[in-house]
């Protein structure tokens, strides 16, 4: 927060330091690390993981609470009213003092920013120091009861828009597994004029109703219908990056050089490292590093045919390697894809799309009411240490 000015009449300005004392957890740190689910006691870090693991130590356990543990190299806090053990001295364990509620003193330390990159201890000589609007002790209760029951309402609401997220995940695997069973054809099941399978269209097409019959389709193996071929260009090694032609990487273009090893649109597979199975459609003229291989289709298979396709198959079955996964064209090239007339295949792709454009459209529909709740969330912190859930404003004041 900036300067802490405006407060209502009876709020005073506090350092942390004056809310919240210390100790330390050299007492409660366990002796091994053997966790397991079937032990009693958690055993906390106040990172992003908070409990990694259970352990069935019975002495040294935590009981004061509640607490806030903090982080003191990467000031991360974590609310905590159950027993627990801790794994390392790298934190402090904050106990209120008799002028502060806990919870009240916690949810402004969500509110601050604060710069952690230098590896030093920031609790004694920073964190401590830093100033906190505090209301009379009742008051930071009204406070907390009202923040906790508007951001309960907002946490069922992102549970559901979660939940919602994913279904809208598992409805696009459903179009694309109907896409190659066959039934995304189904008239009957599907209202899209833009690619009507009619007895008429097909006509034109020089295909009849048997062409829509999935039974009737060809099964290739994917090694019948695309060539892999390997790159060898190490990013490390690309020095001119202001060329025309893009790089692609894992995630995306990484750079844009003067060449290109790929004339024609193709897939691309990541093969090496996390996230492999990563699909990508590139591009023509484009090219990719090492840790990705080309899918160059033949004329039996119309390429983002062949790229929905493969973002049916799980890749999961054909790692291998422990510290970097990786995986193989020699491995998964006898996967089974269902083969349909070029022209049915287009039509397969132009349902899929349409399908996708209106799940996706809902998608950032969720997304942005995600982020909307987030942006609440931190409205609403603002406003209780300002004054602004306050019950008895009275008259303002400059702290």
């Amino acid at each position: 927060m900036g300067k802490i000015e405006n407060l209502p009449a009876n709020w005073e300005v506090k350092r942390l330091g004056e809310c919240l004392e210390y100790e330390q957890p050299t007492k409660y740190i366990v002796k091994t690390t053997h966790y397991s689910n079937s032990y009693k006691t958690p055993v906390l870090t106040a990172g992003k993981s908070f409990i990694l693991g259970y352990t069935n130590e019975t002495e040294g356990i935590f009981s004061k609470i509640p607490v806030i543990i903090f982080d003191d190299f990467t000031t991360a806090t974590k609310f905590v009213d159950f027993n627990f053990k801790v794994k390392s001295s790298a934190m402090k364990i904050l106990h209120p003092t008799e002028i502060a509620n806990i919870k009240f003193v916690y949810y402004f330390m969500q509110t601050i920013q604060h710069r952690s990159d230098t590896h030093k201890r920031y609790w004694i000589g920073e964190f401590s120091k830093l100033e906190i609007p505090l209301p009379p002790l009742g008051e930071q209760k009204e406070i907390v009861g009202i923040l906790e029951s508007r951001f309960a309402r907002l946490d069922r609401a992102r549970d559901l828009l979660e939940c919602v997220k994913k279904d809208l995940k598992r409805l696009k695997q459903s179009v694309l597994k109907s896409a190659f069973n066959g039934s995304l054809l189904n008239p009957a099941s599907f209202d899209l004029d833009s690619t009507n399978l009619d007895s008429k269209n097909l006509d034109s097409m020089g295909l009849d109703s048997t062409n829509l019959d999935s039974t009737n389709w060809e099964i290739k193996t994917l090694g019948e219908v695309c060539e892999s071929i390997s790159s060898n260009i190490a990013l490390k090694d690309i020095k001119d990056k202001n060329g025309k032609y893009p790089i692609y990487g894992a995630k995306g273009i990484v750079s844009y050089v003067d060449f290109y090893k790929q004339e024609k649109e193709c897939l691309a597979v990541l093969k090496d490292g996390a996230g492999v199975g990563r699909i990508l459609l590139l591009p023509e003229k484009s090219s990719v590093i090492g840790t990705l291989h080309y899918l160059v289709n033949n004329d039996n298979v119309y390429l983002k045919y062949l790229y929905y396709f493969m973002k049916t198959i799980n890749f999961t079955k054909y790692i291998s390697g422990s510290a970097i996964p990786h995986i193989y064209f020699k491995d998964y090239k006898n996967e089974k894809i269902p083969l349909p007339p070029l022209k049915i295949q287009e039509k397969i792709v132009q349902r899929i799309e349409h399908y996708f454009k209106v799940i996706e459209q809902v998608e950032k529909l969720v997304g942005d009411n995600l982020a909307n709740i987030s942006k609440s969330k931190k409205s609403l912190l603002k406003s209780a240490f300002s004054g602004g859930l306050s019950q008895k404003r009275g008259v303002k004041k400059n702290a």
